[in-house]
């Protein structure tokens, strides 16, 4: 089995962060031997071999290069036809609440945006160091033909074709830096497509009609770099990046006309510093320089970097201490390097403790995995068990609720078949307890309605003038009484008249009329009340509401002394006698205040009886 392939790149660099550029990844990176940071390009998409090869060599040049204003090229690798190059990093030093950090340089789009506009002095240093860029790049060029159809004219050289504002970097020392020699090597399928993806405000008007490339290209694109220092936009700015708008501004890069520099950035100091300038802030050689670079014909610029570099030289003397200026830069890189390696040996050794740190915990979470695993075999095995006794005792609960709802049913039938057999035995108990009742109150009529045996001479006291025959007298008044002659009955006692229970009912209201008429004397015994409360009871419907409350108020009175006793209170059986007696009276009448009150008294006694 074939071994997996290796990244090179991956292999020798700590990949710390990436730019994604339009063709090209860009990351920040840490030579693991070297402890110090580059730049690796790499591109998206791998290339055919022959374009690879003459790329390769246009890119030689440059990594032999110590040009100050070209980004150094330290390695080219081949990484599965995607050609990658290892660049100096262009960036600074910063310190960080987690210690020194390498950031990214500046690049010049980004400081023109934070400023607004450059003075003529950055502008002016920003033009010496790319024309003497492109010197380089431009002189001692062969012809060469591209796999892809573009031909670079003129005595040759290595055309940058990308120069922007985002390609121009400042390193900490100052120098304005090239970079990103990317479209010089395209092949043909992703060159075209990069007609309708490339940075269309930098492209020179040439290279919109037959795709030629000449030093002439890279010197409108500076041009149009140096507009943009000077008034903060670039004379032909795209808003959307729409097909049709991009239509737009080829057109005026082919014919309209520049928009001239100093209105534009007379304005922009206005806006900013709040004073109106009245003359231009810039010698007017530059301005010369911007509009020559920015001539829609390619014979109308300068030809190539050497001659625009010659003409600024030109316009001032060469400066006498550019040897001491370089040894104290030469200085100032050396300790600058010294420091970003003690920088990058400490980060270095802080990376490979975290990696000791991850693999120490890779492991523990590894391990912690394998006891997971096993505790949740564990736990599946143990809930299979359950789910098999949760499915016995299922079919168990079923079974239970099915002879829960079988002994139901017998139930109601038992209960059905017992109210009927019931029923008949229910009704005729209703009937012999209505007969004993009547049975009952016949006999006790009777009992208490039977004749008594008359006093003797000694035991009666009877006035002269009413000793006569007590059963005559009693005929007599039973056969005149009238409600009216109360004073005329005799004290003798009432049911002797009654020998039987049936002649008590009979004459009921003879009765009822002489309990009247003892009641209004006061004249009565207890066998009257008694008889009077159960004829009360058991005959309602000759019983007259009149004789009820007269009944019950008898009754009532009879029982005050006893009931007003406290001491009778403190006795069951007492209260038990009490509680029959007012039962008693509430039924001959509901209204009593006196059976009330003894109501109410004996409930505070109702959970001790």
């Amino acid at each position: 089995m074939a071994s997996e392939r290796i990244d090179p790149i991956q292999e020798k660099y700590h990949l710390l962060s990436v730019i994604n550029g339009g063709e090209a990844f860009v990351r920040k990176a840490l030579d693991k031997k070297l402890h110090c940071i580059r730049a690796v390009r790499e591109l998206h998409q791998p290339i055919p071999p022959k374009s690879l090869e003459s790329q390769k060599q246009v890119l030689m040049r440059l990594s032999n290069s110590n040009h100050p204003n070209i980004a150094a090229i330290y390695a080219l690798s081949d990484n599965g036809g995607r050609l990658s190059m290892e660049m100096e990093f262009i960036g600074d030093y910063k310190e960080t609440s987690d210690g020194p950090r390498v950031e990214w340089g500046v690049n010049l789009n980004s400081l023109i945006q934070q400023e607004t506009y450059l003075s003529a002095a950055e502008t002016e240093c920003v033009l010496r160091h790319a024309a003497s860029a492109l010197q380089y790049c431009h002189c001692d060029v062969l012809d060469l033909d591209y796999a892809d159809g573009m031909r670079v004219k003129g005595r040759g050289g290595i055309i940058h074709n990308d120069l922007t504002a985002k390609n121009i970097m400042q390193r900490p020392t100052g120098e304005w830096v090239l970079i990103d020699f990317g479209l010089s090597f395209v092949d043909n399928d992703r060159r075209s497509s990069l007609r309708g993806a490339g940075t269309i405000e930098y492209m020179a008007p040439e290279t919109f009609d037959d795709m030629v490339a000449t030093t002439q290209s890279d010197i409108y694109s500076l041009g149009v770099v140096l507009y943009q220092c000077l008034t903060g936009e670039v004379p032909f700015p795209a808003k959307t990046g729409t097909t049709t708008e991009r239509g737009k501004i080829q057109e005026k890069h082919a014919a309209a006309p520049v928009p001239p520099i100093w209105p534009t950035r007379a304005a922009l100091i206005t806006a900013k510093t709040g004073r109106q300038p009245n003359v231009p802030d810039y010698p007017a050689w530059l301005e010369l320089v911007v509009m020559k670079c920015l001539a829609k014909k390619p014979a109308e610029r300068y030809t190539n970097g050497k001659e625009l570099a010659a003409f600024v030289a030109s316009q001032q003397p060469p400066n006498t201490t550019d040897i001491t200026r370089r040894m104290a830069e030469a200085v100032t890189q050396r300790e600058t390097a010294q420091a970003e390696y003690k920088i990058l040996k400490a980060y270095n050794g802080r990376l490979l403790n975290e990696q000791s740190e991850l693999q120490k915990a890779r492991k523990a979470a590894q391990d912690s995995l394998a006891t997971l695993q096993q505790q949740l075999t564990s736990v599946q095995e143990t809930l299979a068990i359950e789910t098999a006794k949760a499915g016995t005792l299922q079919v168990a609960n079923n079974t239970l609720q099915a002879q829960v709802a079988n002994l139901t049913t017998e139930r109601n039938k038992l209960k059905i078949n017992r109210e009927a057999e019931l029923k008949p035995i229910r009704e005729r108990n209703r009937l012999i307890q209505a007969g004993l009742g009547l049975t009952i109150a016949a006999l006790l009529l009777y009992i208490w309605l039977r004749p008594q045996p008359k006093p003797t001479q000694v035991e009666q006291v009877v006035e002269p003038t009413q000793a006569v025959d007590s059963s005559a007298t009693m005929a007599a008044d039973s056969a005149a009484y009238s409600p009216a002659d109360t004073a005329r009955l005799p004290v003798a006692d009432p049911l002797a008249e009654f020998p039987d229970s049936m002649r008590a009912i009979r004459d009921f209201p003879l009765l009822a009329r002489r309990f009247n008429a003892a009641y209004d004397r006061s004249d009565f015994d207890a066998y009257t009340n008694w008889i009077l409360y159960t004829a009360a009871l058991n005959l309602p419907d000759v019983n007259p509401k009149k004789l009820r409350v007269r009944a019950a108020n008898r009754l009532a009175n009879e029982l005050v002394p006893l009931l007003n006793d406290p001491e009778t209170w403190a006795i069951s059986a007492n209260r038990a006698i009490a509680r029959k007696a007012t039962t008693n009276i509430m039924k001959l009448d509901s209204t009593n205040a006196q059976a009330q009150a003894w109501s109410r008294k004996l409930a505070t006694y109702g959970a001790e009886d």
